[in-house]
C-alpha cells in the first residue's frame, strides 16, 4: 500500500499496488491518470447511455465506442476552446446553464450542456420528406420501420 498526502485539506491517498520497484510519486502519478480514463468511460456510460444499448457483434460494439470516444474527444475540445473564450456566446450559455443547474465548470457538465443545447436525432415513423441517415430499405431491414 502507498500512502501519500498530496492536498494540505484532504485526506492522504491510499493506493493498493503490487508494483515495487516505482517511486511513490510514479505510483501516484500512473494512478491519477489511470483515474482521468475510468472518469472518461464513466462520462461516456453515463452521457450516452451505453448500458442500455445492446449490440451482437464485436464489430459493432468496436464501431459504437470508437464513435463515442471520437463525440467524447471533441467535447472535450470545445471546453477548452469555451475555457479559453470566456466571453463567446458559447461560454456564456454554458456558465448560464452551470448556475440554473448549480454545477460547476467542468467537462462532465460541458457534456451536460451540450446534451440539452442539441437536438437529438429522430427517424421518421412514415415516411417524409424529411432527410434520413439511413434509406428506408435499411431502416426496413433493421425492422424499425415498414415501407
Amino acid at each position: 500500500m502507498v500512502i501519500k498526502k498530496h492536498h494540505p485539506d484532504l485526506q492522504p491517498m491510499r493506493v493498493i499496488t503490487n508494483v515495487e520497484k516505482k517511486t511513490v510519486n510514479e505510483i501516484i502519478e500512473t494512478y491519477l491518470e489511470r483515474w482521468d480514463i475510468e472518469n472518461l468511460f464513466k462520462q461516456m456510460k453515463m452521457k450516452y447511455k451505453l448500458e442500455s444499448i445492446r449490440l451482437l457483434s464485436l464489430k459493432k460494439i468496436k464501431n459504437l465506442l470508437a464513435l463515442v470516444q471520437m463525440v467524447s474527444s471533441l467535447s472535450n475540445s470545445m471546453f477548452d476552446i469555451v475555457q479559453q473564450e470566456e466571453q463567446s456566446a458559447l461560454s456564456l450559455m454554458f456558465s448560464h446553464f452551470c448556475c440554473y443547474r448549480s454545477l460547476s465548470r467542468n467537462r462532465f457538465s460541458f457534456s451536460s450542456f451540450l446534451a440539452s443545447v442539441t437536438p437529438e436525432i429522430h427517424t421518421p415513423s412514415s415516411r417524409s420528406n424529411t432527410p434520413s441517415l439511413f434509406s428506408w430499405r435499411q431502416l426496413g431491414k433493421l425492422g424499425h420501420f415498414s415501407k
